[in-house]
């Protein structure tokens, strides 16, 4: 049975809202590369008045090899000895950060006899930052990559 809005108290059709990355973390494993995890909170709003009626909570993870970040030293491609960036990871030398961009979503299926499935898409860049001899530029890594999440619409729960 469908649930009035309590905002408006409209019946109305659901619509997706932006996705909401609630933490995002990088950790560094000590031997070539990165463990992403957070969590992210993804709503289903009333169409009439943007009211969230529905949400789920999920959790990201992904892992990162070291290999596949893109180096620059200044302003220039650089290609780093990569046990050379380990050890000034290991040894705390260098910074990494971690943040997210604008998240997508995406309904698919619900048609006869299959499940309405809704897409969440988190994109998020991962910076290592390490410094040069004196006198010398900065290294910088780079990674950018994309969290999926497919969920049944089914399993979004009431909001409270």
């Amino acid at each position: 049975m469908a649930t009035p809005c309590p905002n408006c108290n409209k019946f109305p059709t659901l619509e997706n809202g932006d996705p909401e990355v609630e933490n995002l973390d990088v950790n560094w494993d000590g031997e070539g590369g990165f463990s992403v995890t957070g969590s992210v909170r993804l709503t289903r709003t009333c169409s009439d008045c943007s009211e969230a009626m529905k949400e789920l909570n999920d959790n990201l993870e992904d892992s990162v090899s070291l290999k596949g970040f893109d180096w620059k030293k200044g302003n220039k491609p650089f290609e780093p000895d990569i046990e050379m960036v380990k050890k000034e990871l290991n040894e705390g030398g260098g910074s990494v950060s971690i943040e997210s961009g604008d998240g997508s979503v995406n309904e698919m299926g619900g048609g006869r006899y299959k499940k309405n499935m809704i897409e969440a898409v988190i994109p998020y860049t991962i910076t290592i930052s390490l410094p040069g001899d004196p006198g010398d530029d900065e290294v910088e890594g780079l990674y950018s990559s994309d969290i999926k999440l497919a969920n049944p619409a089914g399993a979004y729960e009431e909001c409270v």
